[in-house]
């Protein structure tokens, strides 16, 4: 767990996704941003915080845009990736944050289980597209 942050009066955990995805850690820069998650666990709502590199733009994406993710071998790991996004003349991976953080992590870190959806927000489909071709998240 990389820390707490305070959201609208809430202790939300946040992870750093370089570490869950096994990559080498980097430095903070400008750049790096936490993505706040809405997760379900073992039939509870939570919210976490997700650490990240950068954030080029969020967009919605309507579940009937979205299709099942091709196979692409043993780099990338299925488990974690909800579908593939239409977006303009490309698609954008969707990950699937009930299945990135495990409940043992989230118990770890002492986050709010049960608090459901964040006040005036929906839990539509969301993606965040890196900041450039090859990037990570």
């Amino acid at each position: 767990m990389r820390g707490v942050i305070n959201l609208r009066g809430r202790a939300v955990p946040v992870l750093e996704l370089r570490r869950k995805f096994g990559m080498e850690p980097v430095a903070d820069t400008v750049s790096t941003c936490i993505i706040i998650v809405e997760a379900e666990l073992e039939g509870e709502g939570a919210v976490i915080g997700a650490l990240v590199d950068s954030v080029r733009e969020v967009i919605e994406i309507p579940a009937e845009a979205i299709e099942p993710a091709p196979r692409m071998g043993t780099a990338v790991r299925q488990d974690f990736i909800r579908g593939m996004g239409h977006r303009n003349d490309g698609f954008v991976i969707i990950l699937d944050g009930n299945r990135i953080f495990s409940v043992e992590e989230l118990a770890a870190t002492g986050a709010a289980v049960g608090a459901g959806a964040l006040p005036g927000e929906d839990a539509a489909p969301v993606a965040a597209t890196a900041g450039g071709e090859g990037a990570p998240l």
